[in-house]
């Protein structure tokens, strides 16, 4: 009844206390997608259907709803949402040309939605499948998709795998390996996952998708080997919430990389040590202290 009564005021950017997860005044769509339950798709299909441009309009800090239904919406919601919009026009077109560009800060829609702590495999198939293009998008620090879910050690161990796997199916067809894709301070994929305390499931997966990639060197001159071995092996052998998280142990995935690459065993590293040199392996009592903190 109020959008039949006042359609302008879907696109009114308007300021309400609490009422949006950013300081900037949002539009009626971005208020509804950051409600914390109670989203319904009968409510959505009315509002973007009264104003489809709602959909990638950004407020002052460049939030648009769709990026806020990403990453705030919970996970039946939000698929069945994305779901209708692509199969929709023009939402569904409206929504393709929001992944082609990038937004403030030069990132595009899907390296943000692999940012997302709460993002979902069959949410970025959808993305994927409208815009497969999207896929080797680079932002302005040289990241495309894949590094950003490589960073997103906050997901949990099952999405990142399944997600990885939409990234390996699409790889052959998009006539750029993504995963020898390095940086701008020449970090490729396998190094950003295994500094990101990634699991080693998923970073088994990484590997297995491009092998080569563990024979290249990172822009500070260390192989994955020794990213396993400095950062990788020693947070887990201290951080009781990682055993707790990860399903393999990454003593398994270390020796993987080794049966790989052998001659990795005496390559020096950027702090001139050997992987096995890197292995740092705290005292009983720092074990202990750990696990008491928690």
């Amino acid at each position: 009844m109020l959008v039949e009564k006042y359609p302008l005021a879907l696109r009114h950017l308007s300021m309400v206390e609490d009422g949006y997860m950013n300081s900037s005044p949002g539009l009626p769509l971005h208020y509804y997608f950051s409600r914390p339950h109670g989203i319904e798709l009968d409510t959505v299909k009315m509002l973007v259907e009264a104003h489809p441009q709602a959909l990638t309009t950004a407020d002052d800090e460049g939030i648009t709803p769709i990026l806020t239904l990403l990453y705030r919406g919970y996970m039946n919601s939000r698929y069945e949402i994305l779901n209708f919009i692509v199969k929709s026009e023009p939402l569904s077109t409206i929504l393709a040309s929001s992944l082609r560009i990038a937004g403030r800060g030069g990132s595009f829609l899907l390296q943000m939605a692999c940012s997302s702590e709460i993002i979902d495999s069959d949410t970025i198939q959808l993305l994927v499948n409208l815009c497969p293009e999207a896929v080797i998008q680079t932002d302005e620090d040289g990241y495309q998709p894949i590094h950003r879910l490589c960073q997103n050690s906050s997901l949990h161990e099952t999405a990142s795998v399944n997600i990885l796997k939409i990234f390996i199916k699409i790889n052959s067809h998009i006539g750029v390996d993504q995963f020898l894709h390095a940086t701008d301070i020449d970090y490729l994929p396998i190094h950003v996952a295994l500094l990101n305390d990634m699991s080693p499931e998923f970073c088994k997966a990484l590997i297995d998708a491009c092998p080569e990639s563990v024979r290249i060197t990172c822009g500070a001159g260390d192989l994955a080997i020794h990213a396993a071995c400095e950062s990788y092996l020693t947070e887990w052998k201290c951080d009781p919430t990682l055993r707790r998280r990860w399903r393999d142990d990454p003593c398994t995935l270390v020796k993987y990389l080794f049966e790989i690459f052998p001659e990795s065993i005496n390559v020096i590293g950027s702090n001139g040590a050997t992987p096995i040199q890197c292995v740092s392996v705290p005292a009983e009592e720092e074990i202990s202290e750990c696990e008491n903190a928690f």
